[in-house]
């Protein structure tokens, strides 16, 4: 294919990327396996849960709610003759269609996704993660919690996490799933409820270790009811 040597231009560097983002799902779960079970700070590791909780109801439901919208890989389908991302969706499809046909493992695979969650959608389904608005990114913002808890967990961490945020950040444009304001929003949103907790959080009083136990007991109910794999007995943490 023509212009292989610039960045992101060859069907590998975007499906590299979308490996990346793929990973997303499985580093988001270790990142709050580890905060959850085996951070002895008390304060950082409560700032981090409540954090995360916030972003996921203040983000990814309320405001993914009053914002709702369609990224780029699902603009064409609900505007029938719009075709304003339609170059770049032939692009993801001509790359994926080249990396099947000379044998790599890696291909687009956010294609398929996005094939089955516009489906979900045209059937209206209520299945779980099988929404469709793209404002703001929770991929990004997740990344962005990730990047904040880790920086301040150890410097050189955090770098690595701020790294990869901007990965996350730029797959998922690449990638059609957001627009560049989607990320945005998302960053500058958990941004926001991170510095808002941090401040809120008591960091001595008699009624911590209560309200810490409490936090721990919901993240422990919840992360047993949701862990993907069934592999990790959480019983062995408490």
């Amino acid at each position: 294919m023509e212009n292989d040597t610039l960045f992101f231009s060859s069907p590998l560097s975007s499906a590299i990327l979308n490996l990346f983002y793929n990973l997303w799902f499985f580093i988001s779960w270790i990142f709050l396996i580890v905060f959850t079970c085996l951070y002895k700070n008390i304060v950082m590791r409560e700032a981090t849960l409540i954090s995360f909780l916030l972003c996921w109801i203040i983000n990814g439901s309320v405001s993914a709610t009053l914002l709702a919208s369609v990224g780029p890989c699902f603009y064409d389908l609900l505007y029938q003759g719009g075709n304003q991302f339609n170059d770049l969706m032939s692009i993801l499809k001509q790359q994926n269609t080249y990396l099947e046909n000379e044998g790599y493992f890696l291909g687009i695979w956010s294609l398929n996704t996005q094939d089955m969650l516009w489906q979900s959608y045209a059937l209206i389904s209520s299945e779980f993660a099988s929404g469709i608005s793209a404002m703001p990114s929770m991929h990004v913002s997740m990344a962005t919690l990730m990047a904040l808890a880790t920086y301040s967990l150890k410097k050189w961490v955090g770098l690595i996490f701020w790294l990869y945020m901007v990965v996350i950040m730029v797959g998922s444009v690449h990638l059609g799933w957001h627009y560049a304001l989607d990320g945005y929003v998302g960053a500058l949103m958990t941004i926001a409820i991170w510095i808002m907790v941090n401040k809120l959080l008591p960091k001595k009083s008699k009624q911590y270790k209560s309200l810490s136990f409490i936090y721990s007991l919901i993240m422990y109910k919840t992360l047993r009811k949701l862990n993907p794999l069934g592999l990790v007995n959480f019983d062995l943490f408490y």
